[in-house]
């Protein structure tokens, strides 16, 4: 079991003659069959990002299981459900060129009575992140790793998401918070087709 709590099969001691290389199409077939046949599986560039893949990465993180164990591990597992406070994730170093513009932020803050404001980011000298946190009082979590900031994050009552896969996967165990995240549209996307989550809320932005 890896530290976020996730139960994974490793060790595995059983070997075929036969290699067969899992594409993004093929990833949900492979999947959802309860026999894979005789080969060994082997990915090199894929990353399965589509929004069929999204959808059973949803139905797993959802399931009592993995629900449970995540939780159980969770040292902030109190939080949930019992807190009045918003998380911002802000993606930028190698990815800034793609991050949504401070109005998307200030949108969805403005639009929220919070008790305490927090924000994870790579960058916290980045005016984006300066404006934001003077503005609406943000508490930066400069001392967690990534794992703690997984199990912090997803139990704040907002989330509010930027594009990656860091943030989505936050927002994906963020069983019982709201979730926003920016409009991908109205840039282009370095990543799959993974924001595609009815109950989460989609928002428009300026810039």
């Amino acid at each position: 079991m890896c530290e976020l709590g996730i139960p994974l099969h490793y060790n595995g001691t059983k070997y075929h003659t036969k290699m067969v290389k899992l594409e993004d199409d093929d990833f949900p077939r492979f999947l959802c069959r309860d026999h894979l046949g005789e080969y060994n599986i082997y990915a090199n560039d894929n990353f399965y990002q589509t929004s069929e893949a999204a959808m059973i990465y949803r139905d797993f993180y959802h399931s009592d299981e993995v629900k449970t164990s995540i939780m159980s591990i969770n040292p902030f597992k109190e939080r949930y459900s019992a807190n009045n406070d918003v998380y911002v994730h802000i993606r930028l170093s190698d990815a800034t060129c793609w991050c949504p513009s401070f109005d998307y932020y200030d949108k969805v803050l403005g639009s929220l009575t919070f008790d305490n404001g927090y924000i994870s980011t790579d960058d916290f000298e980045h005016e984006l992140c300066q404006k934001l946190m003077s503005k609406y009082k943000l508490t930066p979590l400069r001392v967690m790793n990534e794992v703690t900031t997984i199990h912090f994050a997803s139990t704040c009552k907002y989330v509010v998401l930027t594009n990656g896969t860091y943030g989505w996967f936050i927002g994906l165990i963020a069983w019982f918070s709201t979730i926003y995240y920016p409009n991908l549209n109205l840039r282009e996307k370095y990543h799959g087709d993974i924001y595609v989550y009815p109950e989460w809320n989609q928002i428009d932005y300026m810039g």
